[in-house]
């Protein structure tokens, strides 16, 4: 327990057992007890005792523990203090106006609870009101709303009725045009100026034929028949070109390497039908194909090449990854060079698993110097853990020395150990923080701890 001080040298503990020690009758003869007491000085009985505990009145125990004031001490008190003496009645009026303004909010929040609850109350009829009026709005646009769509729909009929009638008097003007340009769009892509006009020479003939009510299923086959009839000519010489084009696309589509582009097929197409242009007709299936194979090759070597260095980009751009996570950006940056230069000394030709065998040896030089240097930064955060660890036990360890050393300091009149245990644990975390490597033991620790507060306390404080 803590020993508490006051100014006269003596503690509280011990005055109290001085104050209440028993005294007889012959010591104090005139003596009142503590309800007199308070009555004479205007105070109540317990702001009475409380100024007996702390020793601003004079009082004993009489044998039977009843606590009394002695008459020439209580006239003393007066005397001296007689412009403090109203000070206690005061407070009592204090606090009873403090009750009376205590009870008036109380009645406040109760008017205020009542109105809120009025207000509610208003609030959820009008809220009531709202939603009938907004119901009745509703059902009103909604009344609104549908005599509006059965007017479009009524307009809607009418423009289709009209819709009709001009259709049909546009029928027999439209009839031939429409059929020509079906004629037109019908037609391959593939025919010339001079086979256009001559097929729609031969569906203007079978459009002269036909009544513009016929339905067009009955016109269509007709006209089928007609444009048939006159592209049967040029049909065979089609057929074949249609097959050399569709061998372009197979060798486009399936014969090049995989990270060809839309540009690369389109270089490759343009280049595969110049080289059939020079083959016959004619030829056979084998002539044709040797033809594009030649035609491919070159296409096909440069698209791997260009694939080849892709690949290398992509391992170079990878070589960060091979890093550990902490590896700074100029890191990085020094192992994609590193990786580009040997990647570059390579031949074109090589395989992927030579390019990434130069690779990994470009940057292992790089990757062990970081993960050098990152154990040597996890030791530094190691000692810098064990070294917190090191100055919390040995400040709770001083700690318990002042306690001891507190015991010990006799009751004289002093300043406040407290402030002073608390000066010495801060210089102490101070000096270790300072001195402590992190490499000490705990008891070394301990040892430096006592010895700072040592030259800071010194042997005199102690006694």
């Amino acid at each position: 327990m803590t020993t508490r001080f006051k100014s006269d040298g003596q503690t509280v503990k011990n005055r109290e057992t001085k104050r209440s020690k028993p005294v007889t009758a012959e010591v104090h003869s005139e003596s009142v007890p503590v309800s007199e007491a308070a009555r004479l000085l205007g105070v109540s009985q317990r702001t009475l005792k409380r100024m007996c505990s702390a020793g601003h009145l004079a009082s004993f125990r009489t044998a039977g523990g009843h606590v009394r004031v002695p008459r020439s001490d209580l006239e003393r008190f007066r005397q001296g203090h007689a412009s403090n003496a109203p000070a206690p009645a005061s407070s009592v009026l204090q606090n009873r106006r403090e009750r009376v303004e205590e009870l008036g909010l109380e009645a406040q929040e109760l008017r205020a609870k009542r109105e809120i609850e009025k207000l509610r109350e208003e609030q959820s009829e009008a809220k009531r009101a709202r939603r009938m009026e907004n119901r009745t709005q509703v059902l009103a646009e909604r009344r609104g709303i549908e005599e509006t769509q059965l007017q479009r729909e009524r307009d809607t009929e009418r423009r289709h009725r009209e819709r009709r009638q001009a259709e049909a008097e546009r029928q027999r003007t439209e009839f031939s045009r429409r059929w020509l340009r079906w004629a037109s769009n019908a037609l391959p892509d593939w025919v010339t100026t001079e086979q256009e006009q001559s097929v729609t020479a031969a569906v203007e003939k079978v459009l002269a034929q036909c009544d513009s009510t016929e339905p067009d299923e009955q016109v269509q086959p007709a006209l089928e028949r007609a444009i048939e009839r006159a592209a049967a000519p040029w049909r065979s010489e089609r057929e074949e070109r249609d097959r050399r084009e569709r061998l372009i696309e197979t060798a486009v589509s399936w014969h090049l390497p995989w990270g060809a582009t839309d540009a690369d097929k389109a270089r490759v197409t343009a280049s595969l039908r110049t080289a059939l242009l020079a083959v016959p007709i004619q030829s056979s299936d084998a002539e044709v194909r040797i033809a594009l194979d030649e035609a491919l090759a070159p296409v096909k070597q440069s698209i791997a090449e260009r694939e080849i260095l892709a690949r290398r980009e992509r391992l170079i751009q990878s070589a960060a990854t091979w890093l550990p996570g902490n590896a700074a950006e100029t890191a990085k940056a020094q192992g994609a060079r590193a990786v580009r230069s040997a990647l570059s000394d390579l031949p074109i030709r090589a395989s992927e698993t030579e390019e990434r065998n130069a690779a990994t040896a470009a940057i292992a030089p790089i990757k062990q110097s970081i993960e050098v240097r990152t154990a040597a930064q996890q030791q530094q955060v190691e000692r810098d853990r064990k070294k917190a660890n090191l100055i919390t036990f040995a400040c709770w360890h001083i700690s318990n020395y002042l306690d001891q050393i507190e015991e010990e300091i006799e009751a004289a009149p002093c300043k406040d150990f407290t402030d002073v245990k608390h000066d010495l644990e801060t210089a102490v975390r101070h000096s270790l923080e300072q001195e402590l490597t992190g490499e000490e033991s705990q008891d070394q620790a301990n040892e430096i701890a006592r010895e700072i507060v040592e030259e800071e306390f010194g042997d005199d404080d102690r006694s």
